[in-house]
Formats: C-alpha cells, sequence, structure tokens
C-alpha cells in the first residue's frame, strides 16, 4: 500500500513529490553528506535484511523500468540531484547545477572521480548516454521542451530547452532519470543491443554505495558494499532484500529479529510490531483514494454523478476508526491536510447513502457489477469496505484481488476497468506532486487514468510561476478542480511508515519517500 503511495506520490508508490518548484533555482554545491549523530556513534560492517511485499522485474535497464522496481534498486542506482532532509533538491552526482533562463539552458557540473559498479568513470559522456536513451523514448516529461544536450567538457554538460519558463524542469530532468553504467551495457552485447537488453534486464552496475552480488527473481536480492563509492565507505557491508507478500510471514520475521528493515507494512502489523519494541519510522502524509477509469472513451466513470455517489456511499470517518488503529484519519481532498492545495473550507463530500442513491438514479447507471482492484493484503480491509457501502445504494460491487505483478501492472501499465485502490502522497511541495503523478505530463502515467482535459489548461498555468506564491495558489486551484469534478474520490489519510529494528539506524522518510542513502545507515553490533 505505502509503495502506491510513494508513486502517486508513491506509493505507493506509491508516491510519492522537491524544493524545484519554490522558487527560481539558482547555483548551489550543497553536498548530500552524511548527517550529524547524537548518541550512538555509527560503526562499520554487518548485514541488514529488508522485506519487500514485491521485488524488482527489472534490474538495470531502465527503459522497462517501472517506479516499483527502482524503489528496490536505490541503494545502487542514483541520480543527478537528489532530497535531502529539508526535502530539498540538492546536487547529488553533480557538484552544481544552474539555470539561465535568458539562455535556456541547464548547465550541470558532475563530480569528479565517480565510478560506476563495472569501474567506468561517471562523467558527462555516460550521463549524456543515458539522457540519449531517456529522451528518444520520452521517458523523462516535457519533452515537447526538451532542445538537445551538449557535452562542453568531460565533466560539464548543458541541456538546452525551448519554450516558456516551466518551473517542474529541475525535478523532471535532473531528479527523475536514474543513471547506468554505459560501458557495461555495451560490453555485455559485444554490439549486439539485444544481448545488452537482456543483460539490463538482470543486472543492475549504477553509482551508489552498493553492488549486486545475487539475484533471485520473486526470492531475494543481494547488494554488497561498494568500496569505491565516490560518497565514502557505506558503513554496511551488505543488505539482503527478502520478497515476501505475505503480511503474517513478514511480521512473523520482524518478531523473531530476522529482519532489520519492513518497507510498506500494513497498519495493523505498525501498531502490533511497535508495541513489541521496534521503530515505526514515519514519512510523509498521503492519502488513500479510488482511482476511476477516465482513460477509456466509452468508460462509464466519465458520469460525475457516478463518481459522486460513490464518494457519498462511503462512510469515510467510520472506515478511518474501524481499519486504521488510531492512525488514519477521514479524507475529503486528495491534497493531505497541512500542505498546499488543501482547503479548510472545502466542505468535502460527507456519508449521505440518501445523496448517493439519489445521485446513482441520476446517473443513469444500472450496470450489473463495478469491479474495485486492490493490491492482496491488509488493502484488501478497505476494499471490502468499499464493497459494502457501494452495495448498500444499490451498486453491485466486487473485490478483485490481485498480487504485485498484475496490480502494478495494471496500475502503470494495462489499466483497470472500473476503480484501482491507490494513494497519493507528497515530496517537496504539492504542486511538484501534483505534477509528477497527477499533471498533464506526468513522471509517473497511470494505466486507466489522466487529467481531465477541462484541467490541462489549469495545469500548465501553474508551471509558468517563479515564485512561491503564485506556486501556491495555483496548487490550491488545481487539488480544488480535482475535488470538485470528483475526478479522485478521497478515503482516508494516514502518515506512510515503515518498521525498523532499535538497533537499525535509518533516516529513511526524513528526506522523501523515494530517496534512500544507503551510506549513511549503519547497524549496531
Amino acid at each position: 500500500m505505502k509503495k502506491i503511495i510513494l508513486l502517486l506520490g508513491i506509493a505507493f508508490i506509491i508516491a510519492a513529490l522537491i524544493l524545484t518548484g519554490c522558487a527560481k533555482p539558482q547555483a548551489t554545491t550543497t553536498p548530500t553528506a552524511k548527517p550529524t549523530v547524537t548518541g550512538a556513534q555509527p560503526v562499520y560492517g554487518g548485514t541488514v535484511r529488508v522485506i519487500n511485499s514485491a521485488g524488482p522485474r527489472i534490474l538495470g535497464y531502465s527503459l522497462e523500468q517501472g517506479p516499483m522496481d527502482l524503489f528496490v534498486l536505490l541503494c545502487a542506482a542514483e541520480k543527478v540531484v537528489e532530497y535531502n532532509e529539508k526535502q530539498e533538491l540538492v546536487p547529488h552526482l553533480a557538484e552544481s547545477y544552474k539555470i539561465d533562463e535568458n539562455a535556456k539552458t541547464i548547465t550541470v557540473k558532475l563530480r569528479k572521480g565517480i565510478k560506476f559498479h563495472d569501474g567506468s568513470d561517471c562523467d558527462a559522456e555516460a550521463i549524456a548516454w543515458n539522457y540519449k536513451y531517456q529522451t528518444e523514448n520520452k521517458r523523462v516529461g516535457y519533452i515537447d521542451q526538451w532542445d538537445y544536450m551538449e557535452i562542453k567538457d568531460k565533466y560539464t554538460l548543458i541541456i538546452h530547452y525551448k519554450g516558456d519558463y516551466n518551473n517542474q524542469l529541475l525535478n523532471a530532468w535532473l531528479w527523475s532519470p536514474p543513471m547506468y553504467s554505459k560501458a557495461a551495457f555495451e560490453k555485455a552485447g559485444n554490439g549486439d543491443i539485444e544481448k545488452s537488453k537482456d543483460w539490463a534486464r538482470q543486472n543492475v552496475s549504477g553509482t551508489g554505495p552498493f553492488r549486486q552480488y545475487a539475484f533471485q527473481r520473486d526470492v531475494s536480492l543481494t547488494m554488497v558494499r561498494f568500496d569505491d563509492y565516490w560518497g565514502g565507505k557505506p558503513y554496511l557491508d551488505k543488505i539482503e532484500y527478502l520478497f515476501i507478500p505475505d503480511p503474517v510471514s513478514a511480521s512473523l520475521k520482524m518478531q523473531a529479529g530476522e529482519a532489520e528493515l519492513w518497507f510498506g507494512v500494513p497498519i495493523k502489523d505498525q501498531l502490533t510490531l511497535e508495541q513489541a519494541g521496534l521503530k515505526r519510522i514515519v514519512g510523509q502524509p498521503s492519502v488513500s483514494m479510488l482511482i476511476p477509469n477516465l482513460n477509456s472513451p466509452d468508460s462509464k466513470w466519465h458520469n460525475k454523478d457516478l463518481r459522486e455517489a460513490v464518494e457519498y456511499a462511503l462512510d469515510k470517518e467510520g472506515m478511518a476508526k474501524a481499519l486504521g488503529f488510531g492512525y488514519y484519519s477521514p479524507a475529503k481532498m486528495v491534497a493531505p491536510k497541512g500542505v498546499w492545495g488543501y482547503s479548510e473550507s472545502w466542505p468535502g463530500r460527507n456519508y449521505d447513502p440518501n445523496k448517493a442513491k439519489e445521485l446513482l438514479q441520476k446517473s443513469g447507471y444500472k450496470g450489473a457489477t463495478v469491479k474495485v482492484l486492490v493490491l492482496t493484503g491488509t488493502a484488501v480491509d478497505t476494499a471490502t469496505a468499499v464493497k459494502r457501502y457501494l452495495d448498500d445504494i444499490g451498486l453491485n460491487c466486487e473485490v478483485d484481488i490481485a498480487d504485485p505483478g498484475r496490480y502494478y501492472g495494471s496500475l502503470y501499465g494495462t489499466g483497470w476497468e472500473d476503480l484501482i485502490l491507490g494513494g497519493f502522497g507528497v515530496l517537496g511541495n504539492s504542486l511538484q506532486a501534483f505534477h509528477m503523478n497527477l499533471g498533464d505530463q506526468p513522471l509517473t502515467r497511470m494505466g486507466s487514468w489522466s487529467l481531465p482535459s477541462e484541467l490541462v489548461s489549469l495545469s500548465k498555468q501553474s508551471r509558468t510561476y517563479p515564485d512561491e506564491a503564485g506556486q501556491k495558489e495555483a496548487a490550491g486551484k488545481l487539488y480544488m478542480a480535482l475535488s470538485e469534478g470528483a475526478y479522485l474520490i478521497p478515503i482516508y489519510q494516514v502518515e506512510s511508515a515503515s518498521i525498523a529494528s532499535p538497533k537499525f539506524h535509518i533516516t529513511y522518510g526524513q528526506e522523501s519517500g523515494f530517496t534512500q542513502y544507503w551510506a549513511r545507515y549503519w547497524l549496531e553490533k
């Protein structure tokens, strides 16, 4: 569930998403340094076992890689810029970056001496190769503004762009694509591009603090310390990812001390494990929601009365109390409470089954079944509650429980028939989160949802504001338009969270839900 939040914000994916839009970016050389540690002091050595509900399908071939693939590989693959603990974008592989709005250029100076896991240089040529494939295959946002990339010298790149000012370019171009080794890719195929692709699907050669050691699809992934890591020697010796879709088995492993970190923990298990003395690592606020199919031309969900009927049918407060163990609160908007775009004055659509029935009748819909696609696990409890409330107003509901492969394949690829239970989280500020996941040119595209045409001009206009006040106002208009149109149906709000052993020291969640600084994390002996 959390993964959805991090993507749609998350994720989960997940969701989830950056300081890029807060002001006009200037040249900067702020490093992503190791944090100051108080109390216990970091020590070297140890193996951390990490539980995730699903493993990656694609390891190092970025053109086929989805958000959930990359999430597991953030210890190996890095980006030109990254979030810091203030959720600001700062140089990472880059030493600095600078936008010249008059010349319409973004100049990136890379750090010297960075190596990929295969020993090759992470220089301007290698970075430009990554961008060549990304842009040619339209894997970056705002491709209509991309002109060309120039290699000025061994460690300097210049992106030339077209069009008017866009406050989302750094986010879309410098943060989004992960960087992989050009030399390793070409060597694997020895001139045969298809062989190179096959190799990259099962192997990753990045610049991160850990390199691939062993991979058993759907079972485990072992990463070992990369001794030539540019950011200094990582504390840990090894990371062992265990892919366990069953939350009961995962919980037992955590309680038995057979794992040190669990990503995407069901809310009930969070409570149980926290009471057992494990750490609950809290991240960004996120909203669980139903996402209607708005892509198919003949979809019933283009009918606003039907979408509103579903929202009025849900007893959000009752669901939050029954399912949230004190962690959930009812949500009236997709924007979480407290972020840009959230409106205290917006009344929302409170539980009103009679009004829901009236709207359902007004919609004219008389179909036999409405399907809700849901990821296996405790999210099924939420979907089951949704079914009960929709059944109560005469909208016969069927819950379709999918394994991670089918669920994420539908969410990011093939689409879904009626509704999918997902989530939305905010990283950086909520205007950036909107454009990353919901905008007219999102970085993460959903299979059966895209921004309604009546909101496209508003979305484009929101990118033109260089100042924080303008961006905040634009975010308010966008999220209000989503709410008034019932284009997404919020259910409850929760802070994304993971569970860790008290002996494992980790800053994950402070930076963003899709940022991991594995060189900093350490394990008590």
